[in-house]
């Protein structure tokens, strides 16, 4: 049931029964409007190999329902976003009798598309073209994690650099504005994490991908910016207190995802700053005990910072976390051989007196 109270209060007709549990399904994951007699649950979606397993009694083998849990997911998908577009139901028509067609394999990406401009196009119609630019934002992070709501405080967005054209009195009240709308019109929805239960946004991965396929003269500004949100958060969370370290795994999904879509364009300033954040989550992780995790991330880190030159700071900051997560796997003598380096590194750049040469030694 996707009818909630209309007033804001909890759901009148949801109580008790003697009879055992009462299972109710919905989209809504408001839990104020739930009530206190109610458990929430959230259910992710569904992965097509997972969906796959739901299909076989229609299909021959596995491998065969694959492709049609494949294309239900990009139509619900698309039956969202003309949902959250303020009930189009010509769209939704045409959407629905696509699905019912066992030639379902036409392009889906079209489908998606069809319902993007629809839905970007409400929100332009509210004057809210901040919105576009903070889903691209959204897009460089991990989709179908959650993305937690104080990563994107209005504070946080407004000094992050991304364009608007809002003047410095309202510019705090347009981010905040385009989040609600992003929400409204169904382009993200609000989850909770597992075991915290930390509150914050999700980005459907087919949704997120056709955000970075549309072609915008602000990509470059956009990445940095998603970069500095996500440095902005971490520089608020220490990797030497414990009870920061939720919170840097919290972040670990989205930093990789980040890493990966900063592609060959990239410049320098920006893959400087994303190896930056990456180390700092990446120290968190190494200092909660989970060296692996961090050793994995600083690695791909590196790889994926390839543009910058050997010897900058983030660069050797990097190469002295990996060789310090090493150590502490009992890797001793690789964790020594990157030691001795990055100590000639360091003496190079910084000096022999100089603080980071005193520690890698």
């Amino acid at each position: 049931d996707d009818d909630l109270a209309e007033d804001g209060r909890w759901l009148s007709w949801l109580r008790p029964s003697p009879a055992g549990t009462v299972l109710v399904t919905s989209r809504a994951v408001d839990r104020t409007r739930w009530g206190p007699v109610a458990d929430l649950g959230e259910v992710p979606d569904l992965a097509a190999d997972a969906g796959a397993l739901a299909l076989l009694d229609r299909f021959s083998d596995r491998a065969t329902a694959v492709a049609p849990a494949k294309r239900a997911e990009a139509v619900s998908v698309a039956l969202h976003l003309g949902r959250g577009a303020l009930a189009l139901e010509a769209l939704r028509d045409e959407l629905l009798a696509e699905a019912a067609r066992a030639d379902i394999i036409l392009a889906l990406q079209p489908r998606i598309g069809a319902a993007w401009d629809v839905v970007t196009a409400a929100l332009d119609a509210r004057g809210l073209p901040e919105a576009r630019t903070l889903l691209r934002v959204l897009a460089c992070y991990a989709p179908q994690w959650v993305i937690p709501l104080d990563v994107l405080a209005p504070e946080r967005l407004a000094q992050a650099g991304l364009p608007t054209a809002a003047g410095d009195a309202d510019e705090l009240r347009v981010w905040e504005r385009a989040l609600n709308g992003l929400l409204d019109v169904g382009l993200i929805s609000r989850r909770h994490t597992a075991g915290q239960q930390v509150e914050g946004v999700v980005v459907h991965r087919l949704v997120a991908e056709t955000a970075r396929a549309e072609a915008d003269p602000y990509d470059e500004c956009v990445l940095a910016g998603a970069v500095q949100v996500l440095r902005q958060e971490s520089r608020q969370l220490g990797w030497g207190r414990p009870t920061d370290w939720p919170a840097l795994r919290r972040l670990e999904p989205h930093v990789y995802a980040l890493l990966d879509n900063l592609g060959p364009a990239a410049g320098a300033t920006v893959r400087s700053e994303a190896l930056r954040v990456a180390n700092h989550i990446a120290a968190g992780l190494i200092l909660g005990g989970l060296f692996a995790l961090g050793e994995a991330l600083i690695r791909h880190a590196l790889t994926c910072a390839n543009g910058l030159a050997d010897e900058t700071a983030e660069s050797l900051n990097a190469e002295h976390t990996l060789a310090w997560a090493l150590g502490l796997r009992g890797e001793l003598a690789e964790s020594e051989r990157r030691f001795r380096a990055l100590v000639r590194a360091q003496r190079r750049l910084r000096g022999l007196e100089a603080r980071a040469t005193l520690s890698a030694r």
